[in-house]
């Protein structure tokens, strides 16, 4: 029998999460328009130090509750809906609080009974139905529950696909980067018994003579996200960013272009069975909101002790142009100028809103470095509140989300 090797290569792994708002959306947004390309390149040399304050109104604090149920591990994907935080853990249950932090359940538990899932791969939510949809790792299984923690139901797919999502009524898209060569299609949607209604056609073929099969991934590097209540999504190697137009259509919907630092696809991890080192070579993933994409980058190296270089850009869909974030110290965060909390890193997005989690203790040794007291805030006395409000907290208690209110 064939066995897959599967290779991940971490390079970062920062916990954050997201939130609906139900202001009106302005009609002219880059989104709702035609076919657009970004030049990663290009964006790349505008480097700068970018305030919050250019992309957002108001910052706000969530801590989550502590208690024996609801401690949290390390995090791996944080939705937010209108009343409740859902929060993926590594080898833990789906938790879900609400809006304020307070925990409400654990959605389920690991294991292998007909209601159970085993290590949760990713989630979706449906929050027209109050559908949560937990992906088992590796396993093709989707088992449904609804957002009162009842089991409902499980859809099964083939095995081979990696990343499964739920996309619009009864149908879910399934993603796996080909691995032997052959395969025709890099996404497909399905619908609820399988059967295949549309895809995105797999364009590079090779001859794998072994029976081993390769991948490699970076926790930084995502596939899909949802923007104006469709899905989005984008392989690993390809610079095209597709969706669904109003019909369920898919359409390819605006261009990531590389450039000279698009890996060229001999060099896949997947045909070559080595780990792509090399500096010149870039990957790139998109996650988007009313006004903004922010695309995080990264070349394809530091698995031989070099620095890797990686970094975050923000882009204006209004003004089509954007800028690589750089603070004085290097780090892809925007520069907090609004109420002298922490730098931030929108680690998570949805249609109005960033958001990351931050730890306690990370929070509170914040406010006691040089960057805490020289920096200079439009409001002081809102820097002095923020701090006392966390001193009561413990440096074991669970993480506190920053939720940032973007501009639009």
């Amino acid at each position: 029998m064939k066995s897959k090797i599967l290779i991940f290569l971490i390079l970062l792994n920062i916990g954050c999460s997201s939130k609906n708002d139900q202001k009106e959306k302005p009609a002219n947004i880059q989104a709702e328009q035609a076919f657009f390309t970004i030049n990663i390149p290009e964006l790349r040399k505008k480097q700068r130090e970018v305030p919050i304050s250019e992309i957002a109104d108001t910052i706000e604090y969530i801590p989550l509750q502590t208690s024996p149920e609801s401690l949290l591990g390390s995090i791996k994907d944080i939705q937010f809906t209108r009343d409740y935080i859902f929060i993926d853990q590594y080898k833990r249950p789906l938790a879900q609080f609400n809006r304020t932090g307070k925990f409400i359940r654990n959605v389920s538990q690991l294991g292998r009974g007909p209601e159970e899932y085993v290590v949760m791969r990713r989630f979706s939510i449906n929050e027209e139905h109050r559908r949560i949809y937990i992906l088992s790792n590796f396993i093709g299984r989707i088992q449904v529950y609804s957002f009162e923690g009842e089991y409902i139901q499980t859809f099964r797919f083939p095995q081979s696909y990696g990343e499964i999502v739920w996309n619009i009524d009864s149908s879910f898209m399934c993603f796996h980067e080909p691995q032997w060569g052959a395969e025709n299609y890099v996404f497909e949607e399905r619908n609820s018994e399988g059967e295949i209604l549309q895809s995105v056609k797999n364009n590079f073929f090779w001859q794998n003579n072994s029976n081993m099969s390769y991948s490699s991934g970076y926790s930084l590097r995502n596939v899909y996200y949802r923007y104006n209540n469709r899905l989005y999504f984008k392989g690993y190697y390809n610079d095209t960013v597709y969706t669904f137009d109003t019909n369920n259509k898919i359409i390819p919907k605006f261009l990531m272009d590389l450039g000279t630092s698009q890996l060229p696809n001999e060099l896949r991890t997947e045909v070559t069975g080595k780990i792509v080192s090399s500096p010149k070579y870039y990957w790139a993933s998109a996650k988007e909101s009313l006004k903004y994409i922010f695309i995080v980058y990264g070349s394809f190296a530091g698995t031989d002790g070099r620095i890797n270089d990686f970094g975050l850009i923000c882009y204006d869909k209004l003004k089509m142009d954007g800028s690589a974030l750089r603070t004085k110290k290097g780090k892809m965060n925007f520069v907090n100028d609004l109420d002298g909390g922490p730098d931030f890193y929108p680690e998570y997005v949805n249609d109005s809103l960033a958001f990351c989690a931050i730890s306690v203790l990370n929070l509170k040794n914040y406010f006691e470095t040089d960057d805490s007291q020289n920096t200079t805030t439009k409001k002081q006395e809102l820097k002095r509140m923020l701090k006392m409000k966390f001193q009561g907290l413990d440096e074991s208690d669970n993480p506190i989300i920053m939720l940032v209110k973007l501009k639009f």
